[in-house]
């Protein structure tokens, strides 16, 4: 049975979460445990004034799994509503509206840092319906966030919320505790959970945790477990195609991309075919401004590489995940760390991409730590770890490679 790797990162609360990450060949797993679901009776029409008079009554609670199938128009309505509001302007929006499409739901505990794995979540979100508006499919899927004030805040602002997600979503109305505080509870929302339940339009539980958006990102939807295993497998057929000499991957392939620009000067760009006769190193940069870090290392060793008459092309891909509230701010600041110390026409770089980023990304298992991909010529076998190489043998290890290595050392 194919199962999952699990590591543990740290929030900015201080708290470990265990985030799953996903490894080649590897599905996200089913969870275990029930999930507890509350759906609300029927009730006959009565006024708001009634209403509040009259004592709630108990919802019946039910057990659901991801395959299950929910109801999610009854889930989040009430006994005295029926609409959910826009985030942006309150408008009242009926809950019919969800009918036929996929449900995403989406739960905050409230207030949290911009640098918390909560702000991480909200722009996984903003990808995926930055995606699918490109596919012309982004108003078949509704997304409902549901804010809940922490045990040991006073205040929570939800506007503040809001406008830390760009989109205009669904929300149960802010006068609506007793709904929030049911939904977030019957999802298990904690200060180290942001759970997240996706519905199919027929009423299937596809998912019921986070883990698939920080997986995947845009390129989550149909949030099947199919789908899901299926970028398991392209991403294992991209390392296989690194290391083959039959049928290498390009760059332009692995990168998605037609062309790169040039990170000394912005207007210059060459097309990533250019490349393909000569060394590359992609280098996945998670922290490379941080004095000491690898980004230092991978300078000194380019210049002395080009010292040694070696061609060696260098392209930086930030990848802003994990601590870093906005992804295009974090970009733009690994690149100017990179120009502090390079004025090489050979370094180069392309505009950020969520999917490329977070495809990059999985290679590696997600362990937050920079990475250097090698591409050789072609003909030569890559190398996903070709950090290893360069750290450990310097320029000599040119295009440090496994096989370059293992031959010097035969001879």
């Amino acid at each position: 049975m194919l199962k999952t790797c699990s590591l543990i990162k740290m929030n900015s609360k201080k708290k470990p979460t265990e985030t799953m990450y996903l490894r080649p060949c590897e599905t996200i797993s089913k969870r275990s445990r029930k999930k507890r679901c509350v759906v609300p009776k029927e009730a006959e029409a009565e006024t708001e004034a009634e209403a509040e008079a009259n004592e709630e009554e108990e919802a019946p609670v039910i057990m659901i799994d991801e395959g299950d199938h929910l109801d999610v128009k009854a889930f989040l309505s009430s006994k005295y509503r029926d609409y959910l509001i826009t985030t942006k302007g309150g408008e009242v929006v009926p809950i019919d509206s969800l009918e036929g499409k996929y449900v995403v739901v989406s739960c905050f505990l409230l207030p949290f840092d911009l640098d918390s794995i909560e702000t991480s979540i909200c722009r996984c979100i903003e990808a995926l319906f930055a995606q699918l508006s490109v596919q012309g499919i982004a108003d078949s899927v509704k997304l409902v966030v549901v804010g809940k004030v922490a045990p040991r805040s006073r205040v929570a602002n939800f506007d503040r919320f809001f406008r830390m997600l760009s989109l205009n979503c669904l929300a149960i109305p802010y006068s609506d505790s007793k709904s929030r505080d049911r939904v977030c509870k019957t999802l298990e929302l904690s200060e180290w959970d942001q759970p997240c339940l996706v519905v199919h339009p027929n009423g299937k539980v596809l998912q019921l945790s986070d883990q698939f958006l920080t997986s995947y990102g845009a390129q989550s939807f149909p949030f099947t477990e199919q789908h899901c295993h299926n970028i398991v497998i392209q991403d294992e057929i991209i390392k296989n195609r690194i290391r083959s000499i039959n049928s290498p991957v390009s760059l332009g392939e692995l990168l998605q991309c037609d062309s790169l620009s040039q990170i000394a000067d912005g207007n210059t760009s060459i097309p990533t075919s250019d490349l393909d006769q000569v060394v590359v190193g992609i280098y996945l940069c998670f922290d490379g401004f941080r004095k000491g870090g690898f980004m230092f290392d991978l300078q000194d060793i380019h210049r002395k590489c080009l010292d040694k008459g070696y061609k060696f092309e260098i392209v930086l891909i930030p990848v802003p995940f994990g601590r870093y509230s906005d992804p295009i701010s974090f970009y733009d600041r690994i690149k100017k760390s990179a120009l502090k110390n390079t004025t090489s026409s050979s370094w180069w770089t392309i505009s950020f991409s969520d999917i490329v980023c977070r495809s990059l990304w999985r290679l590696f298992y997600c362990d937050e730590k920079d990475e250097l991909i090698i591409l050789p010529r072609r003909g030569c076998p890559g190398d996903l770890y070709g950090r290893h190489m360069a750290t450990v043998y310097g320029a000599d290890a040119y295009p440090f490679t496994t096989d370059v290595i293992v031959e010097k050392k035969v001879k």
